[in-house]
């Protein structure tokens, strides 16, 4: 093996080890939720591997931590990262009950009037969308008279107003998460 060879490999563990790291970090905060009361019969492996699933679809789709906080903390109030809600089941998409809006939301993050397909890789991207799209359009709003996170998670959560008062529950969910990522 020339050195050459062995810098380029250096190098690439190198460039890997932050991606490795913050997909770690993500996985730890979302085991770290308690298991839906619904979930309580899903076995500890499978439900490691679909928030594995997750972790990876958050990494990948944000820049950032105070991102990946943020898509962690509306998983969680949005649907308690319940196994049915992540795979898209019956009591999710056939629109029975009042679970996921009467069928209209799925995915962790609730989305509406998207394409239900992709799992949770392609629901991840399109939340990190939105929210990034409510974040410019608060500031485009309000400039910084508000806080940015309030405000697109806000604006996220009502579809409406970037001055949610409801929303204080989800901030302080994303302020106890962004310092572990």
């Amino acid at each position: 093996m020339t050195r050459l060879t062995v810098r380029i490999m250096m190098l690439a563990a190198l460039l890997a080890a932050p991606a490795i790291a913050s997909e770690s970090r993500t996985l730890d905060a979302l085991e770290r939720v308690p298991v839906y009361s619904g979930d309580t019969g899903e076995p500890a492996d499978e439900r490691r591997a679909r928030l594995g699933e997750m972790a990876q679809a958050i990494d990948g789709a944000t820049h950032n931590r105070d991102e990946r906080a943020m898509l962690i903390a509306l998983a969680i109030h949005e649907s308690n990262l319940a196994r049915y809600v992540q795979l898209d089941l019956g009591a999710c998409s056939d629109g029975a009950s009042l679970r996921c809006d009467r069928g209209k939301a799925w995915s962790p993050w609730q989305l509406h009037g998207t394409d239900r397909t992709g799992g949770v890789t392609v629901a991840a991207q399109i939340a990190v969308g939105k929210l990034r799209a409510a974040r410019r359009v608060c500031e485009e709003r309000h400039g910084t008279r508000i806080e940015p996170v309030a405000a697109a998670m806000s604006l996220y959560g009502t579809g409406a107003t970037c001055q949610w008062p409801g929303v204080s529950a989800r901030v302080a969910t994303y302020r106890r998460i962004v310092g572990t990522l």
